[in-house]
């Protein structure tokens, strides 16, 4: 999935797939779990699918009259709203990110793009599957007269079961213009869905565009999507009036462009951090914040300047922005600000985090941090019980290893502590890379104390490294192994100090540690 947060980035990741040939786009205002015609949405809808189509096109006889084709119907009942099979997509890009854009309350927006063969109107496939949306009977002789009659030539059981399941584009034509004039002005066509066919059974379920695999995905951001809306109207002349013409829509989009927006920062956010950055000739600040819900770029660059602007009795001030607690545990910025006294001497002026703008402040924009984020959710947070048990687990294997021996070398058994110590290493090793793979908790002080773990295990991974090192006396190695047993001893002290507490929170038994130690594929031990 690519990441777009203005029509410059949107457009340089549509140029990667310009020699495509038959690229189709769909623009969406949210994520759904499925991409699904209309009439497939409500129970009721699809099982009448025939009476949908015949009592509408009764009401409006005259609309319809001229209209011979069950594809030329559908595209006309799409027009007026009335669930059909047909999905919506366009040929051109732009009007696909406006419909993704067009919603501007709190979801992401997404373009899918597609690279499939088009079909004539008066195709085989498009003439079958227009024609079972009206049909009653799905029996496949009673499809072959009924094809035949509408048609005039005669289909096969092998085409009719072949074709009833493919989910196919209509080739956009002139035709459109008249049956469908909204799309049409969206230079849009559509897809129509097939029939789900167990072996010689059409059933009356249609498949979801999901069926087809998207040579890309764009997610624009939230935080974006009204900024880009923005630009597609002053820039391309892309909005509500040239997509939908009608007066309603007009009326919407003057309401909107040139209502007043009254913007307050109070409750907005949490500041989580913040720390003086030592330096011995300038004064410097740095803070991060956290969003407490959803805001649009304008509205966190807002808050972000007025906290640049309380803290700038300091020489240097950072800010920086994440979307929520996940994004802040895994350091992912939605962006930086950042603020530099003009008077400080140019030699203590740290380097400038991106372009300066008209106010003096400096900004760095992430380009992918929304991607980022539906990255780590889906494989770095893990649940918070399976993550106590995992790293808990493991520092039970080795910790009886680490009592051996730190007490061979509190002992000065040197010698032997040496051959344990080499003998040990691969596996002491192994159990700190498998630490580094458990994932990460959302809550941010479970995340810290697990991460005494991981500061347990490198310390006791250092001791073999030492232990090889041949360019120190005794004395020097002594005092480096010494450090290491004296800082994992303390750490050691606050996972059993701590770790009962959590141990309780979570409700964790001791069979659950053994259990996991026992079955564990990534356990050394």
């Amino acid at each position: 999935m690519e990441q777009a947060n203005s029509i410059s980035i949107f457009n340089k990741v549509i140029e990667h797939y310009s020699n495509e040939k038959d690229v189709w786009f769909r623009g969406q205002g949210a994520k759904y779990e499925e991409i699904t015609s209309s009439i497939a949405r409500d129970k009721g809808y699809l099982n009448y699918e025939f009476a949908l189509y015949a009592e509408s096109i009764e009401m409006k006889q005259n609309e319809f009259e001229p209209l011979s084709k069950p594809i030329q119907r559908l595209a006309k009942l799409q027009h007026y709203g009335i669930p059909t099979r047909l999905i919506d997509v366009t040929t051109e890009p732009l009007i696909a990110l406006f419909f993704a854009v067009q919603d501007t309350k709190k979801d992401d927006g997404y373009v899918y793009l597609y690279s499939q063969k088009s079909h004539e109107m008066n195709s085989k496939q498009i003439n079958l599957l227009s024609l079972l949306a009206t049909l009653k009977d799905y029996d496949i002789g009673n499809i072959q007269q009924q094809y035949k009659c509408y048609f005039y030539e005669s289909i096969s059981k092998e085409e009719i079961l072949n074709l009833a399941e493919e989910t196919i584009f209509v080739k956009p034509l002139d035709e459109l213009k008249e049956l469908n004039p909204r799309l049409y002005n969206q230079k849009g066509t559509f897809a129509i869905c097939g029939n789900i066919v167990e072996g010689e059974k059409i059933l009356r379920q249609l498949k979801t565009l999901d069926t087809i695999e998207p040579i890309a995905i764009v997610k624009i951001p939230y935080e974006y999507k009204a900024s880009v809306k923005r630009e597609l109207d002053e820039k391309y002349g892309i909005n509500e009036t040239f997509i939908y013409p009608e007066l309603p829509s007009v009326a919407e989009y003057i309401k909107e462009k040139y209502k007043y927006i009254n913007f307050s920062s109070e409750g907005m956010y949490s500041v989580i951090e913040e720390s003086d950055i030592p330096h011995p000739n300038a004064s410097r600040v740095s803070l991060v914040i956290v969003l407490n819900e959803p805001l649009n770029i304008d509205e966190i660059k807002k808050i972000v300047v007025g906290i640049l602007e309380e803290k700038s009795d300091n020489d240097v001030v950072w800010i920086y922005v994440a979307k929520n607690g996940s994004d802040y545990i895994m350091r992912n910025w939605i962006l930086t600000g950042q603020w530099i006294n003009n008077s400080l001497d140019d030699k203590y002026k740290p380097i400038a985090i991106g372009e300066m703008d008209e106010k003096g402040f400096y900004w760095n924009v992430a380009n992918d941090y929304s991607v980022l984020s539906d990255y780590y959710e889906e494989n770095v947070f893990i649940d918070d019980k399976i993550l106590f048990i995992k790293n808990h687990g493991l520092y039970e294997a080795i910790f009886p290893l680490y009592n051996l021996l730190r007490s061979l070398f509190i002992s000065q058994k040197i010698d032997l502590f040496d051959k344990e110590v080499s003998n040990n290493a691969e596996l002491i090793n192994e159990c700190f890379m498998n630490f580094g793979d458990f994932g990460h908790s959302k809550d941010k002080y479970l995340d810290d104390f697990l991460h005494k773990y991981q500061e347990f295990i490198a310390i006791f991974d250092n001791i073999p490294l030492w232990v090889k090192r041949e360019d120190l006396s005794s004395e020097a190695l002594n005092y480096q192994i010494s450090r290491c047993f004296q800082e994992a001893d303390e750490i050691v002290k606050t996972i059993q100090s701590e770790g009962e507490i959590w141990r309780e929170k979570l409700n964790i038994k001791q069979r659950d540690i053994e259990n996991a130690k026992k079955y564990s594929h990534n356990s050394p031990f």
